[in-house]
């Protein structure tokens, strides 16, 4: 209809119609147009978080791999972790770090070097190839074209790169040296926008993704008393601190009395069988942590004679086989270290000077060792007799009579003795060895005190009021090799420690039976108490058999039993210089990794 109410001409009205639909049409192909963009602009947005989460992921696995072989180097490699830190040209992040041709070296807590080893050794053991710098001076494994990680190490306090507050256990505020065998691994992970050709062509402009993985790797102490075999507690003795603990590779037997242990007491029964009284499911009100069945914890095997190169007096007695004598060139050998001067760490050439053979089991042998590196050797004296001869700081008197004991003691009384004023409450030269034959023991008397390690292949007695600290840290054979151990006794056959100490006695450092010990009486113990109940087997040599505990200790020790009784207090809170085992402590993940300018 027109303005005036009048009806359109049909061919008008046609017309008016088809243009709306023709409006209509446009409008809807507008809206589906719309939506087709959006629906393309989020499939693009999708696609491209996509391939942003994809790329993440490689860069993750990368970091990963990184990881991984990071802690296999350092699980296997020789020298500590100040080596690790410093690198061969001792400066911290410099990227040689985890170079192959760096030396072996384990550092103390100041940092200086107190071993050195060959170069190219640092992990000739590792169970992969050793990592080196790039063109740039970062530490890269190419894995392809396209892949990298980049190996940063740290310690785990003291450097502001770990974000970590400084923990207790590090006395020293130099980043670069550790304290506490725990250092910071990170790995940085890259994915590449184009291919590349070599490990110097890896470029920052060039990375599509990062990502990064932090491992904390180090040594997990054991606890504070550890057997092969089987351990019994009784009466009132006390195992504390952080790591104050106790496991049985056998059985554990929880006695009557009022002990108490702040930690675990553990067992892992490997005969299968479960003597009458010991204990098995039930949980001991005496302990505070759990009771009950673990699994086998590794304990190595500490040969005395690999340790005679260490100690600064070396005893053979009159008598002693030549097998053993034999045993102790061996294993000297084994232990040789650049230390020594060239010539003199030879064990066959120290025991055969004179043109004595070492063979000749008439003769007894008292060496001396220099007090500092490189280390050298002096014959004191060999004899069929050795009377006496002039020591350092007093007279060693008669340490081959056949009246069986050593005695290591502060004034007074029959057999040997030493004039520890000047040398033990010095800390001066006061680490033992001694090669006994059948069975001849070392009585660590009543009232002696100061700095003093014994290394022996008979048995060990400590009696009485004794106040010591070790002077031994030795380096085991077996892994973890960096593994540093504050060592105080290593008996070949038993310990036993006897007598009545006040509070301010305390006996520090790791104690070491190659067979049982036997803790009786009062004692204060800080450190770790360690039996591997086997019998000492050195080429041949012939040891008296296990319980042979007798000529001055009453009771012998049973064979296959520890036991720790009376009023004993053990303490164990320390993680460095204690025998543990390596793992990784802990593991986190960091994202948004910029490689410019993130620190390193």
């Amino acid at each position: 209809m027109n303005t005036f109410g009048r009806r359109l001409p049909r061919t008008r009205r046609r017309k008016t119609e088809r243009g709306v639909a023709l409006v209509l049409v446009l409008i809807f192909m507008s809206l589906m147009l719309l939506l087709g963009l959006a629906a393309t602009m989020s499939s693009i947005t999708e696609i491209n978080v996509s391939s942003n989460l994809a790329l993440q992921l490689e860069a993750f696995d990368a970091a990963d791999a990184g990881s991984a072989h990071a802690y296999e180097l350092v699980r296997n490699m020789k020298g500590d972790f100040t080596a690790l830190l410093k690198g061969p040209d001792g400066n911290l992040k410099s990227g040689d770090e985890f170079k192959g041709d760096q030396p072996s070296r384990i550092f103390n807590a100041a940092g200086n070097v107190i071993a050195t080893g060959d170069p190219n050794t640092m992990f000739n053991l590792a169970k992969v190839t050793a990592i080196a710098p790039n063109a740039a001076g970062l530490a890269m494994v190419r894995l392809d074209s396209r892949h990298f990680y980049e190996l940063i190490c740290y310690d785990d306090a003291n450097d502001t790169k770990t974000y970590m507050a400084n923990v207790a256990l590090e006395t020293n505020t130099d980043p670069g040296i550790d304290v506490d065998q725990r250092i910071i691994i990170r790995s940085i992970g890259y994915v590449m926008s184009a291919e590349t050709a070599t490990t110097d062509a890896f470029a920052y402009n060039n990375v599509a993704s990062s990502a990064v993985v932090d491992i904390v790797v180090g040594l997990t102490p054991y606890p504070a008393v550890i057997s092969n075999d089987d351990i019994e507690l009784t009466n009132s003795i006390t195992i504390s601190g952080a790591y104050g603990s106790v496991h049985a590779n056998d059985d554990l037997r929880l006695g009557t009395g009022n002990f108490t242990v702040s930690q675990t007491a553990t067992y892992t029964n490997i005969d299968g069988t479960t003597p009458s009284g010991y204990n098995t499911t039930v949980d001991d009100s005496h302990v505070a942590g759990y009771n009950g069945p673990s699994g086998r914890i590794y304990i190595p095997d500490l040969k005395p004679c690999y340790y005679a190169k260490d100690c600064d007096y070396i005893f053979i007695q009159q008598g002693v086989g030549a097998p053993m004598r034999t045993a102790l060139i061996t294993e000297m050998n084994a232990a040789d270290e650049p230390n020594h001067t060239a010539g003199n760490i030879l064990a066959a050439q120290i025991l055969a000077t004179g043109g004595t053979a070492i063979t000749d089991t008439t003769k007894g042998w008292a060496i001396t060792r220099t007090n500092t590196a490189p280390y050298t050797y002096t014959v004191q004296s060999f004899a069929s007799t050795v009377n006496s001869f002039d020591w350092p700081g007093g007279t060693y008197t008669d340490p081959f009579t056949s009246g069986i004991h050593v005695k290591l003691k502060t004034s007074g009384g029959g057999g040997a003795e030493v004039n520890t004023a000047p040398t033990l409450a010095s800390g001066g030269r006061s680490a033992f060895f001694l090669l006994p034959q059948g069975g001849p023991d070392v009585d660590m008397n009543g009232g002696l005190s100061g700095k003093l390690s014994v290394v022996t292949t008979g048995n060990v007695k400590v009696n009485g009021n004794a106040t010591l600290v070790p002077k031994l840290i030795i380096t085991p054979p077996e892994e973890p090799p960096w593994e540093r151990v504050q060592l105080l006794v290593l008996a070949g056959e038993d310990v036993k420690m006897l007598g009545n100490a006040n509070a301010s006695d305390l006996i520090e450092g790791v104690i070491y039976a190659h067979e049982q010990f036997d803790l009786s009486g009062s004692g204060n113990i800080r450190g770790q108490v360690v039996g591997y109940e086997t019998q000492l087997d050195l080429s041949g040599g012939v040891f008296t058999s296990h319980g042979s505990y007798s000529s001055y200790s009453g009771t012998p020790i049973d064979q296959g039993r520890s036991i720790v009784q009376g009023n004993f207090e053990i303490t164990h809170d320390d993680a460095n210089g204690y025998l543990g085992t390596f793992s990784q402590l802990a593991w986190r993940q960091l994202h948004d990794f910029n490689p410019v300018s993130a620190p390193r």
